[in-house]
């Protein structure tokens, strides 16, 4: 696998985008309970009302990639995100820190579909495998990194990180800004269509479900282990600390099924890893430390990295039209965290901070039984 200029330029421009992610999913949380004194109600309904603008507008981002030119998207995309990040940097009133973070969805669901899908376009079966490998380390290790770097410069200065997340979409866009563009600014074609296996759909199917159950966990953990944290004093360093263990196990994850084949098929690892998620969300409930909560949310990212390599892997192979596929792969998992913050909100608020993550666990429950399911059945058809 060779990459090209313009795929280590893409590369480049995801890192400064998922780094940027990690800055604001830490600050938003923090910074809206420490110093605007909002209710974990009200910032759990926020991350949930920015999930579903993404779930709604990845579909025709993607499609609109397809049409109209990754390159011209992925531009749109971050010029996007520059624009929130410096609404919510300059202007620190919660319902102004809200409308900067939902415009930021926006530049998000049109960023990510066009460049995933510009990576996957003509590749093999082995290339895109590997080439999607390179492509999931380097956002992950960059959000991996991105937690603990920024809890560190919040617990100095609040105000810096938004600043900071700012500075890195305008990188990106300068990136991405002089990338040649191919037939009047439509995508090329692919110039392979790979012979996909019989039993793929079973697959894709499968993976999706998981998938979900597995965002669902990931975004409960992402939206209420910070609250957490501030509750029982820890410091925004520390909160990072933890949370890297989360994406360093994902990264970890990606970084050894680069050069695995065919290991998406093998549907009993896909449920192991669901399984150790599983046991993480449990663990969750005795943890009452830094080094037990990193266990727990290493777990849950077993689950998430797995899902999430397997569904990138089945909604790119094969297809001419990946950004639309790409599309409804980002749809499914942000379905799962805006479905985690939404119903989380109020257990958090009736109950505890805690009883997110048993309702994370129930829905993981039922989407590694509903995954077997498929699976039985569509043997069953196929016999």
């Amino acid at each position: 696998m060779k990459l090209t200029g313009r795929d280590i330029r893409i590369l480049l421009s995801c890192a400064c985008i998922s780094f940027s992610g990690a800055v604001v999913s830490l600050v938003f949380p923090l910074y809206s309970k420490m110093f605007l004194k909002a209710e974990p109600i009200a910032i759990a309904w926020a991350l949930s009302a920015g999930a579903l603008i993404y779930i709604g507008a990845v579909p025709l981002t993607g499609k609109g990639a397809d049409a109209l030119g990754t390159a011209r998207f992925g531009r749109i995309g971050t010029a996007i995100l520059l624009a929130s990040f410096l609404i919510m940097a300059t202007f620190r009133s919660m319902g102004i820190l809200v409308a900067g973070f939902l415009l930021m969805e926006v530049g998000y669901a049109c960023f990510w579909p066009a460049v995933s899908s510009e990576l996957s376009r003509g590749k093999s079966r082995k290339s895109l495998n590997r080439t999607l490998g390179v492509y999931n380390i380097t956002w992950s290790t960059a959000v991996t990194v991105g937690f603990p770097v920024t809890g560190w410069i919040f617990d100095h200065n609040p105000d810096l990180p938004l600043f900071l997340g700012a500075l890195l979409a305008a990188t990106a866009l300068i990136l991405l800004w002089k990338l040649p563009q191919t037939n009047n600014g439509a995508p090329e074609p692919m110039t392979e269509i790979p012979q996909r296996p019989r039993d793929w759909r079973k697959h894709l199917i499968s993976a999706r479900v998981l998938l979900f159950g597995s965002f669902f966990s990931l975004g409960t953990a992402s939206t209420f282990f910070p609250l957490l944290g501030a509750e029982i004093k820890m410091t925004a360093l520390s909160i990072g600390m933890v949370i890297f263990f989360i994406r360093g196990v994902m990264t970890i994850l990606f970084l050894s099924l680069v050069f695995t084949e065919r290991w998406h098929y093998k549907f009993k690892l896909l449920l192991v890893s669901q399984a150790v998620a599983l046991a993480g969300l449990g663990l969750f409930f005795t943890a009452g430390g830094p080094a037990f909560f990193s266990i727990s949310l290493a777990a849950i990212g077993v689950g998430a990295g797995a899902a999430y390599g397997a569904g990138i892997y089945y909604s790119t192979f094969g297809h001419s039209d990946s950004g639309a596929k790409l599309g409804m792969h980002e749809s499914i998992l942000v379905c799962g965290t805006f479905a985690a913050s939404f119903l989380g909100g109020p257990l958090a608020q009736k109950f505890n901070i805690r009883a997110p993550f048993a309702l994370a666990a129930l829905v993981m429950v039922g989407a590694i039984a509903l995954a077997i399911f498929i699976m039985k059945r569509r043997q069953a058809e196929e016999a």
